[in-house]
């Protein structure tokens, strides 16, 4: 492809999405054709033609999907285009379909808030938790992930400790430096001592 024929398909590419962009303004509601001239220029931060957007709007009223009124606008009265029934119902499937198509461009690339696992489409939150990165869509996520990662690790230490049959002294089962196997049950000591005396009468403490 030539370097002509290159800007002639960008060209037309963009006209596309100028038209598409039309839509999109008289979908909010009426608008002459100066008024969509002007929030098109605000709000893409590039001119669009006139000689784009008058016949782009007399196709659409051939069609019956937009229709025009005569109103008094200032000093002058203006032609008013607003989107007919159909032309509404047109749009609106459009609309769908192209957010769809945006949504599968942009998709792989987008991160997802570790507490509620929404999508983060931008901005969002981002905070070091046991020294990895970690994504939120908002600060409340955050502090919430937080809450619950304590919470979860608090049961999950819970679960790991044992009562010293012998002093009552709860023990973590997983560091605890004394322990001693009786009848196929493991039991977990604070110390030595209290160990020994397990060992030398067990059913004395199990009673208790």
């Amino acid at each position: 492809m030539t370097g002509e024929s290159k800007t002639e398909a960008f060209e037309e590419i963009l006209s596309d999405f100028s038209r598409f962009y039309i839509l999109t303004i008289l979908y909010e509601g009426p608008a002459h054709g100066y008024s969509i001239l002007n929030r098109f220029k605000k709000r893409v931060g590039k001119e669009v033609s006139p000689s784009l957007v008058y016949p782009f709007l007399q196709q659409l009223e051939e069609k019956g999907l937009v229709k025009h009124t005569i109103r008094p606008v200032g000093e002058k009265e203006k032609k008013v285009f607003e989107l007919t029934k159909e032309g509404r119902e047109l749009c609106t499937g459009l609309f769908k379909r192209f957010a769809g198509l945006v949504s599968i461009a942009i998709e792989p690339s987008l991160y997802v808030c570790a507490h509620c696992g929404c999508k983060v489409y931008e901005g969002g939150y981002r905070e070091t938790i046991d020294g990895k990165e970690t994504t939120f869509c908002c600060m409340h996520c955050a502090d919430s992930y937080k809450e619950e990662k304590r919470l979860s690790t608090r049961v999950v230490k819970m679960k790991n400790m044992a009562k010293d049959p012998v002093c009552g002294m709860e023990v973590d089962e997983k560091t605890a430096k004394y322990k001693a196997l009786h009848m196929g049950k493991t039991y977990y000591f604070c110390a030595a001592g209290c160990k020994e005396a397990f060992e030398k009468n067990p059913h004395k403490y199990l009673k208790m």
